[in-house]
């Protein structure tokens, strides 16, 4: 009934919307609860300020000064309205922090680009993708420039093509076609995506010669050792290619009906690489050292008594937990999901280390600023935007939780989290 009200009147929704903007606004002003704010969630502050910060830094970049200038005149305008001197300052901080870090992360202006038709070299920055049949995706860094330029190439995966068996570290000289990268004030456009992750150029490869350096990293000689394990010992049919997807986020091995499947049925998240796996590594651990250590209390009670009196076993634990969860996430490689995966664990585990009882919003607000810090501007990508609205759900539904109800508090955050 909401609903078709808010929606069959188009003032009425404006009143609506209005009205919940007084509110806020009204709730604000009250000195009581910006105290409450300052003190339950002291890193609201922070993530506040670098989030304005680093999308005024983008717009100095692309040369929209009116834009920057508005968005400090409105966090001047804010701090004016009855925050304390501390507050004030915290916020200002971070939002000077996030105009840097985000001028750092972003390629040098009046940059040149590279010229179509000739030859360069460069280095294979990121494992190549196959976001279509027949077509390979490769992040190029280049020598041209103060920094290196990072380009965005597309060829096409023939057979006879060198381009085929490229992987990460390779270094090998090519031809392309290329088209600069115009953003503009859209901050959620493609070319904007691409420009804050650093390229300048997106490019159609022509000629790839053969690698002059092959990359012979620990992480890929392991990885491609468990591949090929997985593989003979499933086989290279859907077996394989489904483990090796779900347990490591190996992407382009499933036949495309199964990733169109996946796609339709709404579950091809389970197909990425997440926290899902790094927790389960955690917890899995966790729960071998409890069960030795259940085996092991007669034969070594004195050691276990002797290690309690300087450090209790719950945090010897976490201890010995935590590396192996990171090395999972080195051995997937550092991007995106894992990144975010890798940053939760180590919150999670510090939080047990430091035996805190925080909250689960402040971890979001902690996880969400490191973010920031480590790759600016990730709230603009969708994968952050639909994790962290889902861990909002989540926290929102635990605040309701009932105790003995079970199957009743899942059912509503499995609610929460999808709404």
């Amino acid at each position: 009934v909401i609903r078709r009200k808010l929606l069959l009147s188009p003032v009425n929704l404006f009143n609506f919307i209005v009205s919940i903007l007084g509110n806020t606004i009204a709730a604000l002003k009250r000195p009581k609860v910006l105290a409450c704010l300052r003190s339950d969630y002291p890193f609201l502050p922070v993530v506040a300020g670098l989030i304005p910060g680093q999308f005024a830094a983008f717009c100095l970049h692309i040369r929209a000064p009116a834009v920057s200038t508005f968005l400090l005149c409105a966090l001047c305008a804010a701090l004016a309205l009855r925050f304390s001197r501390k507050s004030a300052l915290v916020l200002l901080a971070a939002f000077f922090l996030g105009l840097m870090s985000q001028e750092l992360a972003l390629p040098p202006p009046g940059e040149t680009g590279l010229e179509s038709f000739r030859s360069y070299q460069g280095v294979v920055n990121e494992e190549p993708r196959r976001r279509r049949s027949g077509e390979v995706e490769v992040s190029l860094l280049t020598g041209v420039g103060q920094k290196g330029l990072k380009i965005l190439c597309r060829g096409p995966e023939l057979p006879w093509r060198n381009l085929k068996e490229a992987r990460r570290g390779d270094v090998f000289a090519f031809t392309a076609v290329f088209k600069d990268i115009r953003p503009d004030l859209n901050p959620f456009s493609y070319e904007a995506t691409l420009y804050r992750r650093g390229y300048t150029q997106t490019c159609r490869l022509k000629h790839v010669s053969r690698p002059f350096k092959r990359s012979n990293t620990y992480s890929a000689v392991l990885r491609d050792y468990i591949s090929a394990t997985v593989v003979r010992v499933l086989g290279e049919e859907q077996k394989g290619g489904m483990f090796l997807s779900m347990a490591f986020g190996a992407r382009d091995v499933l036949s495309r009906e199964t990733d169109k499947a996946f796609k339709e049925t709404g579950l091809a998240h389970l197909l990425v690489f997440s926290g899902y796996q790094v927790m389960l590594v955690y917890h899995s651990v966790l729960l071998l050292l409890r069960l030795f250590l259940r085996l092991s209390i007669k034969p070594l009670g004195s050691l276990w008594l002797r290690l309690s009196v300087f450090l209790s076993l719950s945090q010897l634990f976490s201890w010995i937990a935590l590396p192996f969860s990171l090395l999972l996430v080195w051995l997937c490689g550092v991007e995106g999901s894992s990144l975010r995966a890798a940053v939760a664990v180590v919150i999670y585990a510090a939080s047990r280390l430091l035996e805190r009882g925080g909250g689960m919003l402040n971890s979001i607000l902690v996880s969400l600023g490191i973010l920031c810090l480590i790759w600016p501007g990730c709230w603009c990508e969708p994968g952050i935007e639909l994790t962290f609205a889902a861990l909002l759900g989540i926290c929102c539904a635990a605040a309701g939780e009932k105790k003995g109800y079970r199957l009743i508090n899942y059912l509503r955050v499995c609610f929460h989290a999808s709404l």
